[in-house]
């Protein structure tokens, strides 16, 4: 829906990906190989791969996600 916009996560949000994913913020960016990653192409990821903890810990965030790719 490119007439949606895009969320926009300040940093705080690491700290919920992490917990969420079980993975520190360094091993995401030496996995992928970018420093300083932008953390909305993290969320997406995280959002898909760990969908049901992503949905429990961060349920606003799931549906605004949903909406923007037609899932919810």
């Amino acid at each position: 829906h490119p007439q949606l916009p895009w969320p926009q996560y300040d940093e705080a949000m690491w700290s919920h990906l992490e917990r969420i994913s079980g993975m520190p913020r360094q091993h995401v960016e030496s996995v992928i190989g970018i420093e300083g990653v932008d953390i909305l192409p993290v969320a997406i990821h995280h959002f898909f791969v760990f969908s049901e903890e992503f949905t429990a810990g961060l349920a606003e965030e799931a549906a605004r996600l949903g909406s923007l790719f037609s899932l919810r």
